[in-house]
Formats: C-alpha cells, sequence, structure tokens
C-alpha cells in the first residue's frame, strides 16, 4: 500500500520535508517507544515486525530504516515492496465483488512473481514478467527467505480465526 503520511513535530521534525521512503504503520510501535527512551520495553518472546524510524523523522535527511514491506493475503504472504519495485507471489483474482468473501472466490492468477516498478507504473498494470526485471529476482527472493526464516524462531500460530499455521495457541 502506498499512502502518504504526515508527521508533525514542531521543533524536531524539519517542516516542509518530503520523503518517499517506506515506512510502515507497524513502525509505529517501535518508533514510538524509542522517542520515548522505552525501546527496552519491546518485548522479546515474540516477532515485532516494526523497526525504530526515529532518524528517518527526525534528521533532515533522514533514510529509512525499512528495507521492504511483505503483504500477506489473509495469512498466506503474497507480495513484496522493495525500493520502487513489487513483487507479487502469489497473485489473485477475486470473481465476486461486493459479495461475501471467502477463500473460494479467490483464483490464482497467472505465473508470479509479478513485478511492477510502482514509480513508473504507480496503478500496477504493467507487469514486468517477460525478463525486463530479472535481475530483481535475487534481491526479492533474499528478502523473502529471510522473512520466512523468522517464522522458524517465531512461529505462526492459530488464534481461533481459521488462520495461521496450526501452532499450538497457548
Amino acid at each position: 500500500m502506498r499512502v502518504p503520511g504526515i508527521a508533525y513535530w514542531p521543533g524536531m521534525i524539519k517542516a516542509g520535508r518530503i520523503s518517499d521512503g517506506l515506512f510502515d504503520l507497524m513502525d509505529l510501535f517501535n518508533t514510538s517507544l524509542a522517542l520515548a527512551g522505552i525501546k527496552d520495553k519491546i518485548p522479546t518472546e515474540r516477532y515485532i515486525d516494526g523497526v525504530d524510524q526515529s532518524s528517518f523523522l527526525l534528521a533532515d535527511d533522514g533514510q529509512t530504516s525499512r528495507q521492504a514491506v511483505f503483504s500477506y493475503n489473509q495469512a498466506e504472504f503474497s507480495a513484496i515492496r522493495w525500493e520502487n519495485f513489487k513483487g507479487y507471489f502469489k497473485v489473485m483474482q477475486y470473481d465476486q465483488p461486493f459479495s461475501n468473501i471467502s477463500m473460494s472466490t479467490f483464483s490464482p492468477v497467472g505465473v508470479a512473481p509479478w513485478i511492477f516498478d510502482i514509480y513508473r507504473d504507480p496503478k500496477e498494470r504493467i507487469t514486468r514478467s517477460n525478463g525486463d526485471y530479472e535481475w530483481l529476482y535475487g534481491p526479492i527472493l533474499q528478502l523473502q527467505t529471510q522473512h520466512a526464516a523468522t517464522f522458524v524462531k517465531y512461529p505462526k500460530k492459530d488464534i481461533g480465526l481459521g488462520i495461521g499455521g496450526g501452532g499450538d495457541p497457548k
């Protein structure tokens, strides 16, 4: 998802600064605790998918601390955003718009990964699966592999919603 965000803190965040660096909603937790001086309160017994973005916000030319954003379709990994590219690993077509949603109304589409240059094609209409961006497969697959490895240390847990990896909810 690409949405504009506004951070306002007079005297701390430079007024009028514009950046297109990655910042995920999940980063607010880690960033808020870091700014409050209680970064040590971030839980370590579970995976927290946020990063401290305080330097990104406070430095006049701060750079994002987030390397990638991972997207899920319900509990299944589906896409990754890295730099100005987005790669879809599981492309689903919704057959019945605006009706009761169930997994049976989704069907796989085409061969993935589908790569989009979201700076040149912000509406993601022209996939680059024809070889134009084959060089991206290496970095994107490496990021996806690193992300998948977090589930070894922190397995998905079924929390009673019919999603997750079937782990013990206790």
